[in-house]
């Protein structure tokens, strides 16, 4: 008999606010190793995304590599560096071109429900990182929304 293929639950929090819908999703991580290189998918931690929605045309989203894990064997081969959570990135997803020439994502957007144009910046997600550990989540909100209104 074949077994299903295991899907990753992702488990979100979501309120509305005004004109935005504020969402925290939870990435589960997961363990695809295998000693066949051509299934060997390697192991990952859980991601945490802060999603910002403008209806259903707009999000910024900034992502968390929490970098944990629930097998202690992974936190060996690299030993503290594992363990700390760090700032990704911060993008802005939409449903047309944000500048001329801009090609699509590439796949399905998970946060537009459709394909989309993505944009962003690995600086200012170690930056917006810096600024949710400091200040709160509050203070992230407004620097999504910041970061939405710039591309109006």
């Amino acid at each position: 008999m074949k077994q299903k293929k295991e899907q990753r639950k992702i488990d979100k929090i979501c309120e509305k606010k005004g004109k935005f819908t504020r969402e925290i999703w939870f990435m589960p991580g997961y363990d695809k190793r295998s000693t066949d290189p051509k299934k060997n998918c390697g192991w990952y931690g859980m991601d945490v995304v802060f999603v910002l929605k403008k209806g259903n045309t707009k999000a910024v989203t900034f992502r968390v590599f929490s970098n944990w894990h629930w097998k202690e064997e992974f936190y060996k081969p690299f030993g503290n560096y594992c363990s700390k959570p760090m700032g990704a990135s911060i993008d802005l997803h939409t449903r047309k071109p944000q500048y001329e020439g801009q090609k699509k994502y590439g796949h399905h957007c998970d946060f537009l429900n459709t394909d989309c144009y993505c944009d962003g910046s690995c600086l200012q997600g170690d930056e917006c990182f810096k600024l949710l550990c400091e200040f709160g989540l509050d203070a992230l909100w407004k620097k999504m929304e910041a970061w939405m209104n710039v591309h109006e």
